[in-house]
């Protein structure tokens, strides 16, 4: 599970490669949650966003250059191709 950032979701309708994770790893069993106030903290989950305003709060945040290393961990569909 990972909490996207109001600049992700923004990238994933006006870009490709957010998009482009989005579906890959979705079809894999990741599960993506839309933010509200605390919903990371809530959920226990990561955050994957561009800015640095989490930093510190004691979630772990990713970026798109890194976001890739979490997901496929996250995968569930085939435990095999892990």
């Amino acid at each position: 599970m990972i909490v996207l950032d109001a600049n992700i979701l923004i990238r994933a309708v006006l870009g490709r490669r957010v998009r482009q994770l989005i579906e890959t790893y979705s079809s894999r069993g990741v599960r993506f949650f839309a933010p509200d106030v605390a919903g990371a903290l809530a959920l226990s989950c990561g955050i994957w966003t561009e800015d640095a305003d989490f930093f510190g709060t004691g979630v772990a945040v990713w970026t798109s250059s890194r976001v890739e290393i979490y997901l496929r961990s996250q995968r569930t569909n085939d435990p095999g191709q892990r």
